[in-house]
């Protein structure tokens, strides 16, 4: 497996300001939870919920 790339790299990808995401009430409320009490706190469906809000934030940020 491949280690992960230093965020350097990521930074290279994007110039940042503003993106808009429309959410599910379910995905919205996995952001909250996540925010809330941290990722490690997520059941496998509310981190599959999670996923899904960063590959819609990913479309917008990089489509």
């Amino acid at each position: 497996m491949m280690s992960p790339k230093p965020i350097d790299y990521y930074r290279g990808l994007t110039s940042g300001g503003s993106y808009l995401a429309m959410l599910s009430q379910d995905q919205a409320a996995a952001v909250l939870k996540a925010h809330d009490h941290g990722i490690a706190a997520l059941g496998i469906e509310e981190v599959a919920l999670l996923d899904q809000v960063m590959s819609i934030l990913k479309g917008e940020i990089r489509p």
